[in-house]
């Protein structure tokens, strides 16, 4: 992935979101094993993805809403056609969202007695 804000100042390569060190490491035992070679236990083999190869990977600070990516992604007549389901999309989400606020100001208020 490109940089993007703070790791824009880092030599730190940031790979996507298509793996994960748990399934690159697993993937690097099956690969090792298969060619019959040695290979290094999960730690080692962590420290050296992060601390020699300067490695990590991105991890989103939120869960992306699959109807806001899609019409955030969308262009023009595209967007447009998508326009009104998104509206009302946004509509039931505040909503949701004040339900979700409203019944946990009466949990904290019932448990306050």
């Amino acid at each position: 992935m490109e940089p993007h804000y703070t790791r824009s100042n880092t030599a730190r390569k940031v790979l996507g979101l298509e793996l994960n060190i748990t399934k690159r490491d697993q993937l690097y035992e099956v690969d090792a094993k298969s060619k019959r070679q040695e290979y290094v236990k999960s730690g080692i083999y962590r420290r050296a993805f992060w601390d020699e190869f300067n490695l990590s990977f991105h991890r989103p600070k939120k869960d992306a809403c699959g109807k806001c990516e899609q019409y955030e992604n969308a262009t023009g007549a595209e967007k447009g056609s998508l326009q009104e389901e998104y509206r009302q999309h946004i509509c039931r989400k505040t909503k949701a969202r004040e339900e979700k606020e409203h019944n946990k100001a009466t949990i904290d208020y019932k448990m306050s007695l």
